[in-house]
Parts: C-alpha cells; structure tokens; sequence
C-alpha cells in the first residue's frame, strides 16, 4: 500500500477495485491505459467513464485504488455498465 491507495505498479488488470475517484467508487482496472471504469451519474443520465490512476499522471490523475475486491467475470449477457451497478450494489456500504 502507497500512503492510502494501492500505487499503479501493484494494480491488476480486469480487477475490480473500491478507489476514491471523482465520479465513482467501484471501478474496473484497464492496465494498458492506465485508467479505472465506472458508472458516471450526470444530470439524467448514467454511463461508464474513465478516470486515470492517481500514480499515472500529475494533472489527469483522478483516482485512487483503495481495495481489489474481485477479478472481473463479466456475463456474455450483460453489459459492463449493468455489471457495474450490479457490483455497485454487492459491495455498498452503508
């Protein structure tokens, strides 16, 4: 662990992670683009959005892996942005 985030070297690709981030709490890690995917809420609508890891940029670093909560399975049926609210839900804290 790297102050309180888990730094870029250590993060896996397709893991779905609890991070701080702007936008979201639960993403999935793309290692090639060094970026965390999750569900953006804007106004009315709802849609799968990038932020880049804290570690990869000093201006567009926006996000901070906190805890790897699983590797991503992601059902032929289902789309990446239902599997995230789906897992949103899972993992919640009240």
């Amino acid at each position: 662990m790297h102050e309180d985030y888990i730094p870029l070297e250590d993060c896996v690709d397709g893991g779905l992670y609890r991070v701080k981030a702007r936008n979201f709490s639960i993403a999935i890690y793309e290692a090639d683009r060094k970026v965390f995917h999750g569900r953006r809420r804007k106004f009315d609508e709802v849609y799968v959005w990038p932020e880049t890891h804290w570690d990869a940029s000093e201006t567009f670093g926006t996000a901070k892996p906190i805890e790897l909560l699983e590797m991503v399975d992601i059902p032929p049926h289902e789309s990446r942005s239902v599997y995230l609210a789906r897992k949103e839900k899972e993992y919640r804290r009240d």
